[in-house]
């Protein structure tokens, strides 16, 4: 039996680098003709070593720290991979494989979290996935803090060694989870502070940045959190001449999609492209985005924002702004 059970093993692993980048069209996993890479989704750090034991079916939702702060957030139909690590999972046999084998075996599923999965969503920079035994037996998965998961098809991170370095000064400092960890493990991924703000639509506070950047000092990691100060306003600039022949500025309170507030300046070419510089708060550092302006009225504006840097709709904000125009 155990000779029969490695000989499926062999044969799984051995078709599932062939399959493991191709998408059916409607989006889930499949082997249609024209492969579609994954890139604009998350990989994933675990910040906390587990160690699981699943029953056959059973799931667990594991919250990991993103790793690209300008991908998408995974959906359901998004599955993951394990590239090699220390991670690792146990069969009832006592048999060990390497967790990216389990995977790729199918014995262990990996997918990103759909509406239907239980528990509260994430609020933070991190994000679920659902991990379930597909296995007909129990298995033990131990996942030592800092082992990666990328959505199949799209290339590996390059994670140094470093973060392992972070993950232990955050847990000393305790601070697991928080979002002053999820900024420093994108600080190492060469991302600035600006970065964050304008992604995540929210200032960060002087201090907030200041506990970045000691936890970075903290694993002896001489990343500037702080650098590039002003690249956004530079890239509106550039964004604003290539308008041309822009509208005259349109200005007004905006509601956001998620709910938020902010005073809008809007302006546009005869086409709809356009720049948008938002201020949340009285006396706080704009946001600056692209726009495509989708509805024009004497009393209002609806405009799709755009991410400066990778030029597609901005995801914390699902949806047009609505900008109230003064009348008359």
């Amino acid at each position: 039996m155990r000779a029969r059970l490695l000989l499926l093993l062999a044969a799984a692993l051995a078709a599932w680098p062939a399959a493991r980048a191709q998408l059916g069209p409607s989006g889930s996993l499949g082997t249609g003709a024209s492969p579609v890479q994954l890139a604009q989704f998350q990989p994933g750090i675990g910040p906390r070593a587990n160690n699981l034991d699943l029953g056959p079916g059973q799931s667990v939702r594991l919250a990991l720290n993103c790793v690209d702060l300008f991908a998408d957030t995974p959906t359901a139909r998004v599955a993951f991979v394990a590239p090699p690590s220390d991670a690792t999972v146990t069969l009832a046999s006592s048999m060990e494989l390497a967790m990216s084998d389990a995977i790729g075996a199918g014995l262990l599923q990996v997918r990103g979290r759909g509406p239907l999965d239980p528990g509260p969503r994430p609020t933070g920079p991190w994000f679920d996935v659902m991990m379930t035994n597909t296995a007909a037996e129990p298995l033990h998965v131990s996942m030592p803090a800092g082992t990666l998961l990328v959505p199949a098809g799209q290339p590996v991170p390059e994670i140094g060694p470093g973060v392992r370095r972070l993950l232990a000064a955050a847990q000393s400092r305790g601070l697991l989870g928080s979002e002053t960890l999820a900024d420093a493990v994108w600080a190492t991924r060469g991302f600035t502070r600006e970065d964050v703000e304008q992604t995540a639509m929210a200032p960060l506070s002087d201090a907030a940045a200041r506990r970045v950047q000691e936890l970075l000092a903290a694993a002896d990691l001489g990343y500037d959190f702080g650098g590039d100060s002003g690249e956004y306003a530079r890239l509106y600039e550039e964004r604003l001449r290539e308008l041309g022949s822009a509208t005259l500025p349109a200005r007004g309170p905006a509601a956001l999609a998620n709910g938020g507030h902010a005073e809008a300046e809007v302006l546009a070419d005869a086409e709809g492209h356009a720049v948008v510089k938002l201020a949340a708060a009285p006396g706080a550092a704009p946001l600056y985005y692209a726009g495509r302006v989708t509805l024009r009225r004497p009393d209002r504006l609806e405009v799709e924002l755009l991410h400066l840097k990778t030029t597609r709709p901005l995801e914390a904000v699902r949806g047009l702004i609505l900008v109230k125009l003064a009348s008359g």
